[in-house]
């Protein structure tokens, strides 16, 4: 396996960090990880006995395969630092939101194997989809190591570049879009019905999970587990009416501005 840095250990570097060694595919002595402030290192360090390096250019000249993980705002000048330590062999994956492939060449000034990953929080479970966008000149076996990676987190999924954004949104943002319907579904029976909420968030949060795991191991489509339960002209019937005449507008309203966000964070690196 690939020696592996991570540069920045804030909320996504450190979840690719323990999920790639709480799923074994990489050993804590593998992973070379560099950040802005020490303190935080540190803690994820003493956490998983992974390697500190003293700035990101030693991340980088100690790894093959490095994991961009900052803020949208820092990539261009941690890129500026570390572009001549991106020596022949190296691969630099980017998991900062909407930076193109095209833009990290630009900044790096030179042909350089890049590639982008949008993970899932639900990778802290190894479950879930990590959508990933390979650039033109990374030859296959780079992509197989990059894949493999994450096949042992969650469940990748390569698409053209284009469309990562699209997919990010039905991917990495969903389980905080899914819980948000949770919390609203639970609140309107609290309002509807008077139940107590803490009783009522239960009861969909274990409905959610079930109905998960249905979907997981018992039923291939949405239509065939939505059939099951809800009869036509039924009380479920009548609740799926409802949805269907009402949250496709909803659902198109949502991804209309998120996909404005999109291409808002895309301008500032234009």
């Amino acid at each position: 396996m690939p020696e592996i840095g991570v540069i920045g250990t804030g909320s996504m570097g450190k979840m690719l960090i323990r999920s790639f060694i709480k799923s074994r595919v990489l050993k804590p002595g593998e992973i070379t990880a560099s950040n802005r402030t020490e303190e935080k290192l540190l803690m994820i360090a003493e956490e998983t006995g992974i390697k500190k390096a003293s700035s990101n250019r030693a991340a980088v000249r100690d790894s093959d395969i490095i994991f961009l993980c900052v803020v949208p705002d820092k990539a261009e000048e941690v890129i500026s630092e570390i572009r001549d330590c991106l020596t022949e062999g190296k691969i630099l994956v980017s998991a900062v939101t909407d930076l193109s492939t095209g833009k990290m060449t630009e900044w790096i000034g030179r042909t350089t194997p890049v590639a982008r990953v949008i993970p899932s929080v639900t990778s802290n479970r190894l479950s879930g989809v990590s959508v990933l966008s390979f650039d033109g000149i990374l030859d296959d076996s780079k992509k197989e190591e990059i894949t493999k990676l994450f096949s042992a987190i969650s469940k990748p999924v390569t698409v053209p570049e284009s469309e990562i954004s699209a997919y990010s949104d039905i991917a990495s943002s969903s389980p905080a879009f899914i819980a948000g319907i949770m919390k609203e579904f639970s609140a309107a029976a609290v309002r509807y019905y008077g139940l107590e909420q803490d009783t009522a968030d239960m009861a969909v949060r274990e409905a959610f999970t079930g109905t998960a795991k249905l979907i997981e191991y018992d039923y291939s489509t949405f239509d065939s587990l939505i059939a099951d339960v809800a009869t036509e002209g039924g009380i479920t019937g009548e609740g799926i009416r409802i949805i269907r005449e009402n949250a496709g507008e909803l659902f198109s309203a949502m991804l209309k501005e998120t996909d404005k966000k999109h291409k808002l964070i895309s301008e500032k690196f234009r």
